[in-house]
């Protein structure tokens, strides 16, 4: 960990834990022309923050807090 460290691509915010979601997806295809798809992403609406790039920094977003 190098705390506050970095450069204009990416900052170290602090440790981050490791995260595991679970997503299920599905698709049918009935004829051709015709797809049915549907998903859920993390099904045990588990907190997680992901490393985010500073290249959002550019548009307006404050790059100081994780984001869940």
């Amino acid at each position: 960990m190098a705390l506050n460290q970095g450069n204009i691509v990416g900052h170290d915010l602090g440790p981050t834990a490791v995260f595991a979601v679970f997503s299920m997806n599905t698709r049918w295809q009935s004829r051709k022309g015709l797809l049915i798809a549907a998903g859920l992403d993390n099904l045990f609406d588990k907190t997680y923050a992901e490393h985010l790039s500073r290249s959002g920094s550019a548009v307006g977003f404050v790059q100081t807090t994780r984001v869940n």
